[in-house]
């Protein structure tokens, strides 16, 4: 085995993307891609085992002749060219790595489609801002278009849908959020001349979009870990742990402490814990209260 190929093995195995590994080691990107799927090198997986992926995507805008920027309505022979996908940045929960691209030719997005799509397909959860209208579906109608197959099963968790379900925020914008709980925030830029610069393939541009990119899955992963544990709408991980252990449900922590009060439905009481790691409370699955208790427990009627 070559020496390059010993080295980008112990790199990927440790969680360094493909990207990051051909400008480490000055390999062409293909080259290296094809060597590993050829020798059925399987991406690595994080040590935790619930596999939580936190991204984020900067698309281009469509292109198009109008007449006006009031209330106009763009037809299809209007349009020069659809939006497509600049650049995306992702990370395991908890880990440091980053890995993130951009598009390295004008409106081909098909590489950093595919890298996305791959590390989605580790995925037990994906989390982003904005998931459910913008992110999740752009992913998805990148992949039908360069015809690539559905992603495996993934649940999602949209951190706005928290900020508006659970909370009231003078903003509901990731920075505004980031702003409001005192963390980190996103880099300024200048706007949508950013983007248009992008649009041109300006390397400068296109590399402040990609260090911008990246911070917002920062300040994403932070906003995340403040808000999460006040959702109580969020997938549990505690299913994909077998070892006879109760875990949160959030965070799959098995250090879980009964607090003094129970947890109510309207006719059943279970046991209450706080998860020691990230604050989550949760109940037992299984009633505490007894058959005889049950039968003299009347329920309202409408």
């Amino acid at each position: 085995m070559n020496n390059w190929k010993e080295q980008a093995l112990t790199l990927f195995k440790a969680g360094v993307s493909k990207r990051e590994i051909s400008r480490k080691l000055d390999i062409p990107y293909t080259t290296l891609w094809e060597y590993l799927d050829r020798n059925g090198v399987e991406a690595p997986i994080p040590k935790k085992v619930q596999r939580v992926l936190l991204l984020d995507i900067e698309s281009a805008p469509t292109k198009a002749h109008v007449w006006g920027r009031w209330k106009q309505n763009v037809g299809l022979s209007q349009v020069l060219s659809e939006g497509y996908m600049l650049t995306y940045s992702a990370k395991w929960l908890g880990d440091e790595l980053i890995m993130c691209n951009r598009i390295k030719r004008p409106e081909d997005d098909k590489t950093i489609v595919e890298e996305l799509a791959a590390l989605i397909d580790q995925a037990d959860l994906i989390v982003a801002h904005n998931l459910v209208k913008f992110d999740w579906p752009t992913i998805k109608t990148r992949m039908v278009f360069h015809g690539m197959l559905p992603p495996k099963p993934v649940r999602i968790v949209d951190t706005l849908q928290i900020a508006k379900k659970a909370f009231r925020f003078p903003s509901n914008s990731l920075d505004s959020i980031a702003a409001y709980l005192g963390l980190e925030r996103k880099l300024q830029n200048s706007g949508m001349d950013l983007w248009n610069r992008c649009v041109l393939m300006d390397d400068c541009a296109m590399e402040e979009m990609l260090e911008y990119n990246r911070q917002d899955v920062v300040v994403l992963e932070q906003v995340y870990n403040r808000l999460a544990p006040w959702y109580n709408q969020h997938p549990s991980v505690a299913v994909l742990y077998d070892d006879g252990k109760q875990h949160c449900p959030l965070c799959g922590s098995d250090s879980l402490q009964k607090i003094d009060k129970s947890a109510f439905t309207n006719t059943s009481e279970f046991d209450a814990y706080r998860c020691r790691g990230c604050g989550k409370v949760s109940r037992s699955k299984q009633s505490i209260r007894n058959k005889d208790s049950n039968k003299n427990t009347l329920i309202n009627v409408s």
